[in-house]
């Protein structure tokens, strides 16, 4: 099991805040692991070419993890951008999130994402 827990229940943040979460990852082995690359990212869906861009990124190493111990909860601070916001058109979407991929043997990764909002939470986005 993975779990990524923002500091902010409702998940609202606005431009220029700082973040903060906590991650765990759970049920697999910590030998498996080869490393976790743990970012804050945007991207896009909708029409149209899918655009990404990350903004904060760590990479933690098999042998750090292991080092730490499975029962270890790492943490990221950032502060947000101001833009883009999040936005949710017809055509076009743009969606922020915490994501953790996960390097097994193999080039098997997985990937899990805690999604969240930035901008004002009165908009309309």
């Amino acid at each position: 099991m993975i779990s990524i827990q923002l500091d902010r229940e409702e998940g609202v943040y606005a431009p220029g805040d700082l973040l903060e979460c906590n991650w765990r990852i759970g049920r697999i082995g910590l030998d498996e692991i080869q490393s976790v690359e743990a970012s804050v990212l945007w991207y896009t869906e909708g029409k149209g070419d899918e655009d990404f861009s990350v903004h904060h990124f760590v990479r933690v190493s098999g042998e750090q993890l292991r080092k730490l111990g499975d029962s270890y909860q790492h943490s990221l601070v950032t502060a947000l951008p101001m833009s883009p916001l999040t936005y949710d058109g017809q055509l076009l979407r743009i969606r922020w999130c915490v994501r953790l991929r996960i390097f097994l043997p193999n080039e098997n990764d997985t990937v899990w994402q805690q999604p969240f909002f930035l901008g004002y939470a009165d908009s309309d986005a």
